[in-house]
């Protein structure tokens, strides 16, 4: 699919009553900027023979001269290799309350759009989240926000995923497959992801405006017309639960629209932050969302 023209509104309602002891705190800051140093020694390179050689040769020549002779052999070198690593962006979070809480979310998009083979589509799309409970919890942890594809009618099934989101070393746990594919740019082609670099949003906390970069043609849609569109792939499952990459067209995906709106929901393993469409090649509309996953 390849945009033309078109005309895109998005609107958002957002509800939250707290009736509670409510504490939050979410700090965001930049780790410092770190130099990663290297030393490798480097031992001469004489073996236990020619060594024996140059001893007696030593030992002729003091006898011959009948001065002694100092025998210094060649010691260690060392390369060093300094490395700047960046400070990379943090987000942590701590939650505690006791409270009756309801939260309701309401998302609607409506437009048209018209591509360069002359078709004019008009869709719209909505969806709702509402939740009300009462309860005592306590979380901390920090987050990360890749952006993520509903996908509607996937048969594939959830897998438990491993990757280091945050670049603290260490690997969070969360789930792939489902409803729900991450968006990738598999920027070497090599059909897996390689790391978190590859996804949008962990780096900057800011996915949509990282996939904004790709607009080569600057339209406010990632469409074919752009350069990179067949290296943006989906992260999910097949239906025996096994990771693989699609491409956007394989998966009917035809043109990811740049708008959003703030559309906060608080899950139990990941926050909504916000969220925009996108469009099928059928012309249909499916949901675009930027979540805050807690790990």
């Amino acid at each position: 699919m390849k945009i033309d023209d078109y005309k895109v509104e998005l609107s958002s309602e957002n509800l939250s009553i707290n009736y509670s002891k409510v504490s939050q705190q979410i700090r965001r800051y930049k780790t410092p900027d770190t130099l990663e140093i290297t030393v490798t020694e480097k031992k001469p390179e004489i073996d236990e023979k020619t060594l024996q050689k140059i001893k007696i040769l030593v030992a002729m020549i003091e006898k011959l001269t009948g001065r002694k002779i100092k025998l210094y052999l060649p010691s260690s070198t060392y390369d060093i290799e300094v490395n700047q690593k960046k400070g990379q962006e943090v987000v942590e979070f701590t939650n505690e309350q006791e409270s009756l809480d309801v939260q309701q979310s309401n998302f609607t998009a409506q437009g048209y759009v018209k591509t360069k083979d002359g078709r004019e589509i008009n869709f719209s799309a909505k969806f709702e989240q509402f939740k009300l409970e009462y309860s005592y919890s306590k979380t901390s942890g920090k987050t990360t926000d890749p952006l993520v594809l509903k996908l509607g009618n996937n048969s594939s099934e959830k897998k438990l995923a491993e990757m280091d989101l945050n670049f603290d070393g260490q690997n969070e746990k969360f789930y792939i497959g489902g409803e729900n594919g991450f968006l990738v740019y598999d920027k070497n082609n090599n059909g897996y992801v390689d790391d978190a670099k590859e996804l949008f949003g962990p780096q900057t906390n800011d996915g949509f405006s990282e996939l904004s970069q790709f607009d080569s043609d600057k339209n406010n849609w990632i469409d074919e017309n752009d350069l990179e569109f067949l290296k943006l792939k989906i992260w999910t499952t097949n239906e025996q639960g096994k990771e693989k990459l699609v491409g956007l067209l394989d998966l009917n995906v035809g043109a990811i629209f740049l708008g959003n709106v703030s559309t906060p929901f608080d899950y139990e393993d990941h926050m909504v932050r916000s969220s925009g469409v996108y469009l099928s090649e059928d012309g249909t509309v499916g949901t675009i969302r930027q979540i805050d996953i807690k790990v």
